[in-house]
């Protein structure tokens, strides 16, 4: 969307110009009848989203769902598990990291991942963030192959968001993510590690910092976890026998 706003120069100057803006509404998520949560997400990939978001918290796989209605307030699931959600909303708000206090399985795959690939798919990180070319206020999550094509990229006012609906995205179109990495511009927090070895992704690479839980658990998980991914270089944080 855009906006008004005063753009100064050298502490003095001004001018009025129209300004690109990145949108934020809130969602309230219902399971079977029961508020989760309400999260402030960027509009769109809703479907995604919510496909992701489930998947990634260990809540719901797409096979478990059986119908999504996304109105402009609400984003309103249906799944075949009846259980009671309500325990889920008091764990939310106790202050954990995600929903489910289980710790994910560790990731199975044995795949392996080029250096040259890794530094060449950093292109996807400009090529991919047109929103946050225009407006500054979106991170971003893209899947990419072994080889390093970029397979879907998807931009979210919040990093776990943009995660989730990149994730979702996977789901819905059966793609094979034991030899598959995401591209992140996120700070790779232990929701970050948790989400995405639920879903069985064995390689992360942020542009951003890990974090000591983070690095602590993606050692277990046998997820490798790459930061400060900037080219020329990057570091690998855990699990580098996965890096050739």
């Amino acid at each position: 969307m855009k906006r008004k706003a005063l753009r100064y120069f050298s502490g003095r100057d001004k001018e009025e110009r129209e300004v690109a803006v990145s949108d934020e509404e809130l969602f309230n998520i219902v399971i079977n009848g029961v508020s989760l949560t309400s999260i402030f997400i960027s509009p769109k990939n809703l479907n995604e989203f919510i496909y992701g978001f489930l998947a990634s918290e260990g809540l719901a796989n797409p096979n478990d769902i059986v119908k999504v209605t996304i109105t402009n307030e609400s984003i309103t699931v249906e799944t075949k598990n009846k259980e009671d959600f309500k325990l889920l909303t008091e764990l939310r708000s106790s202050g954990c990291s995600g929903i489910m206090q289980l710790e994910p399985e560790p990731i199975n795959s044995k795949s392996k991942f080029s250096s040259d690939v890794i530094l060449n798919s950093l292109k996807h990180f400009n090529d991919s963030s047109k929103e946050w070319k225009s407006t500054g206020g979106t991170h971003s999550a893209s899947l990419v192959s072994a080889d390093g094509k970029l397979l879907k990229s998807f931009e979210d006012i919040g990093r776990h968001n943009a995660l989730d609906k990149v994730i979702g995205w996977a789901l819905l179109n059966n793609q094979k993510i034991d030899d598959r990495f995401v591209l992140f511009t996120g700070r790779l927090s232990l929701g970050v590690v948790n989400k995405i070895a639920r879903i069985g992704i064995p390689l992360v690479v942020s542009k951003a910092a890990p974090l000591s839980k983070a690095i602590e658990s993606a050692q277990k998980l046998n997820l490798t976890l790459v930061g400060f991914a900037r080219y020329p270089s990057f570091t690998v944080y855990t699990n580098p026998w996965r890096i050739e």
